[in-house]
């Protein structure tokens, strides 16, 4: 087992613990135990931001490097990257001006576009960082992005760091993430059960694309837990609604909703539902197995479905910019994959769901049997992407017409039939592809 806090896992180790676990929702929290980020973890990463602000104190004595994202939001992984948002002249209490003294600190006009500015400073910083902090390699600008970063590598530490510069909705999202861990205890493993299976069928990628991000499907997540009838979770806009004077944030950005309740003690949320991890996890994939994403945007701030305002493939409404999408940059054809392998989810679970006999304790059951290799589900999601996908939706699902592949439950008892169309096919297409070449 990886102790140190930054190394990789060895998941042949876990997967030996969990053939040997009673149920699944023992497997769900053997997996979360075993790998999510230790204190040792927390506290490395929190050296290397003490670092940054210790580097430029003399210039900037009221900066603050503050963590964000998986280091610090409770669904981080050991070996997790770390999130950096650097404020160079930040509001805490322990760094405001003490107007007794008769120095106070001042910095030369600023240029009059913000981003230009963020931008000139990260490259004025990434130099600094390069050739004079001890650890610091493998210094990347990616000064275009929306948010512009610096990207490096903590020799050190073993930790891939990206930098940027005020732009605190990460930091006010992360706290948001984290009360919802605090709220129940069996949201945690949840996410981490699923963003084990999204990696291992393809779902998501370590690498940004056009597919799912870790982020969005923990809001999948959030959202499911929150239309239960006895909901797990409760909509942000409670901890809104409850905030106090002191809850109020200055972030400086213009339509960022920071004011929300964080203290959790004074919080008023009725925790009525005791269904275990495996019933939610089911759950959670037979919802989404239904989702009309062509129509629904999904809003975690009210717990409700609204009217997508565009045509993007899957719409989630970022809770604290609303005016964003947080799956933008999400294609069709990995919001096929994800309806493809949502229900593949659900059919592997259902034949697993019991532990196996004495006999069998050796095999793979319950999650492992679900974290099957991308390429040897069910059915296939490259199958979805050829122009016919809009006929396979009447072949797997009962009677229902609805082209675009919405709410169409697929039944057991017609997977065959539907593999053995689209084998016909496969094959009808490759007969005619070798007769083109001639």
């Amino acid at each position: 087992m990886v102790t140190d806090g930054c190394s990789s896992i060895n998941y042949n180790e876990i997967n030996e613990m969990m053939i040997s676990a009673r149920n699944i929702a023992d497997q769900s929290k053997i997996l979360y135990n075993a790998t999510k980020l230790n204190d040792l973890g927390i506290r490395l990463r929190f050296l290397a931001a003490r670092q940054i602000e210790e580097s430029i104190s003399g210039v900037f004595p009221k900066a603050e490097a503050c963590i964000f994202g998986s280091s610090v939001n409770g669904y981080g992984k050991l070996g997790c990257d770390l999130d950096l948002i650097l404020q160079l002249e930040s509001e805490s209490a322990e760094s405001k001006d003490d107007l007794t003294k008769r120095l106070v600190f001042h910095t030369k006009k600023q240029l009059i576009n913000p981003r230009s500015q963020i931008q000139r400073d990260l490259e004025n910083l990434s130099e600094t960082m390069h050739i004079y902090l001890p650890g610091v390699s493998h210094v990347r600008k990616i000064l275009q992005a929306r948010v512009p970063i610096v990207r490096y590598h903590h020799e050190y530490l073993d930790l891939e760091v990206d930098l940027s510069i005020n732009n605190m909705s990460g930091v006010y999202m992360s706290e948001l993430l984290y009360m919802f861990t605090q709220i129940d205890e069996r949201v945690s493993p949840l996410v981490f059960s699923i963003r084990r299976w999204a990696q291992l069928v393809g779902v998501t990628n370590p690498t940004p694309g056009n597919w799912i991000s870790n982020f969005s499907l923990t809001c999948l997540v959030i959202f499911y837990l929150q239309q239960l009838s006895n909901p797990v979770l409760p909509p942000i806009n409670s901890f809104v609604q409850q905030a106090r004077p002191e809850d109020n944030r200055n972030s400086g950005e213009a339509g960022l909703q920071c004011c929300f309740l964080r203290d959790l003690n004074s919080f008023k949320f009725a925790r009525e539902n005791t269904d275990t991890i495996d019933h939610l996890l089911m759950g959670f994939f037979e919802f989404y197995s239904e989702m009309k994403f062509s129509e629904n945007a999904i809003s975690l701030n009210d717990a409700k479905l609204h009217i997508k305002p565009n045509s993007s493939p899957v719409y989630i409404i970022n809770p604290l910019e609303q005016s964003l999408n947080v799956t933008k940059n999400m294609s069709f054809e990995e919001c096929e994959r994800f309806r493809v392998e949502v229900r593949n989810a659900v059919w592997s679970l259902e034949s697993t769901e019991k532990r196996q006999t004495a006999s069998d304790r050796s095999k793979a059951w319950g999650l492992l049997n679900l974290f099957r290799a991308q390429g040897k589900s069910s059915i296939q999601a490259q199958s979805f992407y050829k122009p016919r996908m809009v006929e396979l939706d009447g072949i797997l699902g009962d009677k229902s017409k609805n082209r675009s592949g919405d709410n169409v439950p697929i039944k057991n008892q017609s997977v065959k039939a539907a593999l053995s169309k689209i084998k016909k096919k496969s094959r009808a297409d490759l007969k005619e592809m070798k007769l083109n070449d001639r």
